[in-house]
């Protein structure tokens, strides 16, 4: 697992190719995780590593169906023995709001809510973001936020929020409260495949 006693926030969450792979970066410049989307598969499935080269591999995230709205995106160790936790949509609530529900290692439990901060900043960024020069304007002012929520609180524990970038998808990761290193690792990987479900979205 990432050792979270290791990170400094905020953390820089970037895509380094188009809508396949994920940086994960302290602000000590230091990496925490790369994440790369495999492709052809009929069920999602992200590897997550924790060198640039690919070669120590820390975790899988592997969907639960075939394309489906409502998948839930399962997370093991790297031998797929071990259940670390899942994320997924929240149904319909997720048509306009994104929504996201995140649970423990034993899957039935929901222990944190990720959802848009104003989802009319996403619907304008995607919409803009079309329009050959008001889709630079869109990507320089424009940046929807995420919130995770403990479960059946209002209290705020990470936020991630979309920054200004021309060629490539930017986000920050800050930190609003303690989290226990087990669960802080689950919401990393959430906010991860979050972000990778969002960008496909539009």
């Amino acid at each position: 697992m990432i050792d979270a006693s290791e990170m400094r926030y905020p953390l820089t969450l970037q895509f380094i190719s188009v809508s396949t792979r994920l940086k994960l970066i302290d602000t000590a410049g230091q990496l925490v995780s790369l994440s790369k989307k495999k492709k052809f598969r009929f069920k999602e499935h992200v590897e997550v590593y924790q060198d640039e080269k690919q070669t120590q591999l820390l975790a899988n995230i592997h969907a639960d169906k075939v394309i489906d709205w409502s998948a839930r995106y399962n997370f093991t160790d790297a031998n797929e023995t071990l259940t670390l936790g899942a994320v997924g949509r929240k149904g319909m609530r997720s048509m306009w709001k994104a929504t996201y529900e995140v649970f423990g290692p034993q899957g039935d439990q929901v222990t944190y809510t990720i959802e848009e901060e104003n989802p009319f900043a996403k619907f304008l960024d995607a919409f803009l973001g079309e329009i050959p020069v008001l889709g630079i304007i869109a990507t320089l002012l424009i940046n929807p936020k995420y919130v995770v929520k403990r479960a059946g609180s209002e209290e705020l524990v990470l936020r991630l929020t979309k920054k200004p970038a021309f060629f490539e998808g930017k986000f920050t990761i800050d930190k609003l409260a303690d989290i226990p290193a087990d669960e802080e690792f689950a919401l990393l990987m959430s906010l991860q495949m979050v972000t990778l479900l969002e960008r496909a979205r539009g």
